[in-house]
């Protein structure tokens, strides 16, 4: 049960397809044990969901989409950014999957692993249809490779185990196909070939290990993400606004990373002015309708590339109501200064 209620409350995406493969093993356990539908069964159905159902379908749903206006269907449809591979890195790893789940049908020794598995891979498709009929998206596609991953894993050493206790050369078949791959790559055989021949152009070798490359690269950056002005802002607004106050950071799609940990680190609440959710006016609106206090700008976001242009204005707008009003002399110099303001404003917003 407080499993259930962790995946809703974490991460409500795998929920569904969680209690689903979570019903399916109940049910493959109970007709092992010669009866589905018993009183007995039912009722540790109903330990197990309904109390998670509830809590999670009133906390996730009501007070989240409800509250902030929007629906599952638009919630998914959000992008964000995240490594995106479609299928090349589980390409070496297939092999020992299929045949894990295949042995295990045929034997008849469906566990929970094999469940997991297969209701994931279902719902993947699913998913996939969906991003392909652009109905949902790429983010939240890829979001599930993630405990594919982990199941992936778990399968894997299994596999190894009773292939080399059943089918020894195909485990050394695959093996050495495999270490192959991982030579060519790591000892950058293929890559030196590439470099000094002209046998090929590309390196194919890298494809089969490329979320290994990718995190052995962000792992090994010595980059901050997070530079001090973002962690100054961050302070000042805990030591010097009250904590009623209001005051979101606003980001785009670019720079949404910033506005999570944002939330997170002062405790500020941001998602009205999601520029990846909002359009610019949506979220111009929401700051006109003096929804917050104050709030803080990206600089190197998108619509700080708009605001700042229209800061640049003021200027121009004061020097002409102050030639109006105060019969102030409009010189060369003033004139320049316009022309400049013009041609700077033009060259942040492009």
């Amino acid at each position: 049960m407080s499993g259930c209620f962790g995946v809703f409350m974490c991460y409500m995406l795998f929920a569904p397809i969680t209690y689903i493969a979570v019903l399916l093993f109940l049910i493959a356990v109970a007709k092992n044990e010669g009866k589905i539908f018993t009183a007995a069964n039912v009722i540790l159905v109903l330990k197990i969901f309904l109390i998670p159902f509830i809590l999670g379908l009133y906390y996730c749903y009501f007070q989240w989409f409800v509250s902030s206006g929007m629906t599952a269907t638009s919630i998914i449809a959000i992008n964000g950014g995240i490594y995106s591979e479609l299928y090349i890195n589980f390409f070496i790893w297939i092999p020992f999957v299929i045949y894990w789940i295949i042995s295990h049908i045929r034997d008849r020794k469906i566990t929970e692993l094999e469940i997991f598995t297969i209701a994931f891979i279902v719902f993947i498709v699913v998913l996939f249809v969906l991003v392909y009929n652009q109905k949902a998206s790429t983010y939240y596609y890829y979001k599930l490779y993630y405990p594919l991953w982990m199941l992936v894993f778990v399968i894997l050493p299994n596999a190894i185990f009773e292939l080399w206790n059943k089918e020894r050369n195909m485990l050394l078949t695959l093996s050495a196909i495999i270490i192959f791959l991982a030579c060519m790559q790591f000892g950058k055989v293929e890559a030196k070939v590439v470099e000094k021949t002209i046998l090929t152009q590309w390196n194919h070798s890298r494809q089969f290990f490329d979320l290994y490359m990718n995190n052995m690269s962000y792992a090994s950056t010595s980059i901050g993400l997070y530079d001090q002005r973002f962690l100054d802002s961050c302070q000042f607004v805990i030591q010097n606004i009250e904590e009623n106050s209001r005051v979101p950071i606003i980001a785009d799609f670019n720079t949404y990373s910033y506005a999570y940990w944002y939330d997170a680190i002062t405790g500020k609440r941001s998602v009205d002015y999601y520029a990846w959710c909002y359009s610019f006016d949506e979220v111009k609106s929401h700051i006109e309708a003096e929804e917050c206090d104050y709030f803080i700008m990206i600089i190197n976001s998108s619509i700080y590339a708009v605001v700042l242009p229209l800061t640049s204005i003021t200027y121009i707008w004061t020097m002409v109501l102050s030639y109006l009003i105060l019969r102030e002399k409009i010189t060369k110099k003033k004139i320049v200064g316009v022309i400049l303001i013009l041609l700077g404003a033009i060259c942040v917003a492009l």
